[in-house]
């Protein structure tokens, strides 16, 4: 009785008929989002087919129609708000013989476009729609225009993320650049949007580390001057555009504050932090995290300027260590030498 059935009901269906026609005729594989529970569903489509072990979802698919499906092409539209259009290509019955057939052919007519629609695409380094789940237990679900950042239980969200709100109030007032933005929260669901979607790609080479450095340090001139502190910054926490171009973004503001924060931050890793990080501390935090950027960035044979301005971010001394508006003329100067 197809009205009493339910979605999952389907999925033999769809697998047969969607799913493993596409990874024959493609050499790909699919994931389907399984998990109706999750707060983040909303912005996760049910089932993403990726081409060839590639981390973009070339065909997507939400089930929920039965034995109904309707194709459709999603094209740049800059006119849209979202920046894209969703065209309806064909609607398929597939209660009915004629109707699988002809939903046979048109997927494989599809299919032979899957190579040359990921060849114009940056490879990606997490899969479209994939989830990574961080030490502390946050979670992050990739989508289309944004990322979604969602607390488990046993952290304090509802703080996070009214401080979340605070921060990226003011950064957006006075247009902080090169910072994650965010989009939305939900308290009761504990999750946050942000965007853009970034890469994880950390310097690989001198010129890319100082541009790095450079786009980080931009940010924090910006943040210092409306007292800001970052408090976390490690090369997981500094994304690149996904756009084809050396630039990068800081990301993950969950530990930012105003300065001078009177109270130490205590779980935050002493290995990883400014010494006094643990007690009262000021903007002072974000400079010996340039420097541990600096000490744990994989780049090799750096000039000697590198080594200097780590070794005086690195001071034990809050109050010998440089200002970020001197470090970026300093970063600056390299930039162009390195053109």
């Amino acid at each position: 009785n197809s009205e009493s059935a339910t979605e999952d009901t389907y999925h033999y269906l769809w697998d047969s008929l969607i799913a493993t026609v596409l990874r024959q005729a493609s050499s790909g594989n699919f994931r389907r989002n399984s998990n109706a529970s999750t707060s983040t569903g909303h912005y996760r489509p049910d089932l993403c087919f990726y081409y060839a072990k590639q981390n973009v979802c070339v065909f997507r698919g939400k089930e929920k129609s039965r034995f109904q499906v309707c194709m459709i092409a999603i094209r740049k539209d800059s006119a849209k708000p979202c920046g894209a259009k969703a065209e309806v290509i064909n609607h398929y019955d597939l209660s009915e013989l004629d109707g699988r057939l002809s939903f046979l052919l048109a997927l494989l007519n599809m299919s032979t476009l899957f190579r040359p629609v990921v060849e114009l695409i940056q490879p990606f380094s997490t899969p479209d729609y994939g989830i990574i789940r961080r030490s502390n237990g946050v979670s992050i679900c990739f989508a289309e225009d944004g990322v979604i950042q969602e607390y488990p239980s046993n952290m304090p969200s509802k703080d996070i993320i009214n401080n979340l709100k605070t921060l990226h109030a003011q950064m957006k007032e006075h247009s902080v650049p090169n910072v994650v933005a965010l989009v939305k929260t939900n308290l009761k669901k504990r999750h946050v949007l942000l965007s853009p979607v970034g890469i994880v790609a950390p310097p690989s080479d001198v010129k890319q580390l100082v541009t790095a450095l450079r786009d980080i340090l931009t940010a924090l001139v910006a943040l210092h001057k409306l007292k800001l502190m970052h408090r976390d910054l490690r090369w997981e926490n500094v994304l690149k555009y996904r756009q084809d171009r050396d630039q990068w973004f800081l990301i993950d503001f969950d530990e930012g504050a105003s300065a001078p924060a009177t109270l130490g931050a205590m779980h935050l890793d002493p290995m990883s932090h400014a010494p006094e990080i643990a007690s009262s501390h000021s903007v002072k935090v974000d400079i010996w995290g340039v420097g541990y950027l600096l000490r744990t960035t994989t780049v090799p044979n750096q000039p000697h300027q590198l080594d200097a301005i780590r070794e005086q971010c690195l001071q034990k001394s809050p109050t010998k260590r440089p200002t970020t508006a001197s470090l970026l003329k300093a970063v600056q100067k390299l930039v162009v030498t390195l053109a």
